[in-house]
């Protein structure tokens, strides 16, 4: 086993020693999001407390790609509705990455949570509460002339909220 632990370090600093840039978009994102499923699955974590990170995941995603495509044409929108696109966008091809990964979908009473899969629940959720989270941060830097009360604050709220919301589901015996 010793072996295999000394396999694994070498195998990741060889990897990040030799690896050159890497520019992420939303397959590859899914992806991790999918091993991380996995890993974390490994470890005991309850599906719920995934689904919450993972819509936090998808929210993040969907806004960089917008602020993005605001970027590269210089702050005007290609499509009306464009963020709500991109949100839409970023959660079918997560949830559709799952899905197709054998991620979701399970039907062990251990992954479901009244009939639904824990873990596409949990995902909604945490979509829901990343959005309140990130017009919660643009209220407060609003009312601040634009400026944010702490440095990092979008983050920082929105890592508390989902943090929040997976102690509530603790709390509530809902894991």
């Amino acid at each position: 086993m010793k072996k295999f632990h000394m396999f694994v370090i070498a195998a990741s600093l060889f990897s990040l020693l030799s690896s050159g840039i890497a520019y992420a978009h939303c397959p590859v994102c899914s992806a991790a999001t999918g091993m991380a499923v996995v890993g974390a699955r490994l470890y005991g974590i309850d599906d719920l407390v995934l689904g919450v990170f993972t819509g936090g995941f998808i929210i993040s995603t969907a806004l960089w790609f917008n602020n993005f495509l605001l970027k590269r044409n210089k702050g005007a929108k290609y499509l009306p509705m464009q963020k709500t696109i991109m949100v839409l966008f970023s959660f079918v091809t997560t949830i559709v990455t799952l899905y197709m990964a054998g991620l979701l979908n399970n039907t062990a009473a251990i992954y479901t949570m009244f009939g639904i899969d824990k873990l596409f629940i949990g995902s909604l959720i945490g979509t829901a509460i990343s959005i309140v989270a990130y017009e919660t941060h643009a209220i407060l830097k609003s009312r601040n002339n634009d400026k944010n009360y702490l440095p990092f604050q979008s983050i920082i709220m929105v890592l508390s909220f989902l943090v929040i919301t997976s102690a509530l589901f603790y709390v509530i015996q809902l894991i």
